[in-house]
This record gives C-alpha cells, sequence and structure tokens, in this order.
C-alpha cells in the first residue's frame, strides 16, 4: 500500500513461508467473494492442501483449523453471517474477567458484562475517534500508511 510496495514485493521474493501467507491470505479473500457453498468450500480445501504441503507447524496448524471448521465457514455464501460480534463479545468479557481480580462478588461482575454490552454513547464513540485520528498522525509521522 502507498509507498511500501517495493518493499512488500522485496519481502515476499526473499521469504518463502512469508510469500505462502499472502497467497493464502487473497485465496481467502477469494473464497469469501464466492458466491456458492461448492465453490467455497473447493476454495478451502485448496487453502488447506498449500498449507499443509509447506511442512510447516503453524501452517499445518492453521490448515487443521480450517478443517475442524469448514461446515460452519462454507454457509457464509448461503447464509453471509459471520460469528464476529460474538466473538468481539467473547473478547470482551474475557477481558473484564481477567482484569476482575478483586471484585467483591458474581452479581457485580454479571453487572459489568451487561454495562460492557450496552452501546456507547456520542461521547464516547466521539472520543474513541479522535483517539484513532491520533494513532493514525503517529502512524504516518513513522512513514505508515494507514488504510482503513
Amino acid at each position: 500500500r502507498g509507498g511500501n510496495v517495493e518493499a512488500l514485493d522485496n519481502l515476499i521474493n526473499n521469504n518463502k513461508l512469508l510469500s505462502i501467507a499472502v497467497m493464502v491470505r487473497d485465496a481467502l479473500n477469494t473464497a469469501y467473494d464466492r458466491e456458492t457453498v461448492e465453490s467455497m468450500a473447493n476454495d478451502i480445501d485448496q487453502i488447506i492442501h498449500i498449507c499443509k504441503e509447506t511442512n510447516n507447524k503453524n501452517f499445518i496448524k492453521f490448515a487443521n483449523l480450517l478443517s475442524n471448521h469448514k461446515d460452519g465457514i462454507i454457509t457464509y455464501p448461503k447464509y453471509h453471517i459471520t460469528s464476529a460480534k460474538i466473538e468481539g463479545f467473547n473478547n470482551k468479557v474475557k477481558t473484564l474477567r481477567r482484569n476482575a481480580f478483586g471484585y467483591r462478588s458474581d452479581e457485580y461482575f454479571f453487572l459489568k458484562i451487561i454495562d460492557i454490552s450496552q452501546p456507547k454513547s456520542e461521547k464516547e464513540r466521539q472520543a474513541d475517534q479522535r483517539r484513532l485520528e491520533r494513532a493514525k498522525n503517529r502512524l504516518n509521522k513513522l512513514g505508515v500508511i494507514y488504510e482503513s
């Protein structure tokens, strides 16, 4: 992206595993653009095969993860539903639980869960937007092109 295209191309050409990772990423993006379950299943099968062929433990682990969840993944073209919101909420609860040492009762913990599930106020959204803009500015000063 931006001025980093040549540097990325250089890295990919000099690093076989990084090259495969980029290829797998692009293949996953293509798979999620498919309109039929069958074509997505074929794409996922090819990705699993590519990952296993690397003989790299991390790619093999990813291939096994895809294999184990393939039935759920390939329903995306049919229903266009993901578990992203549920996973995000579960992550919030895990973070809250990790920071929950010292809560005196389970009731208070459950109240905190209810609190984090409430939509943010306009003031909180504006504060988040300002934080994001400051982070983008810091990245730009470091020469990193940030696109959202």
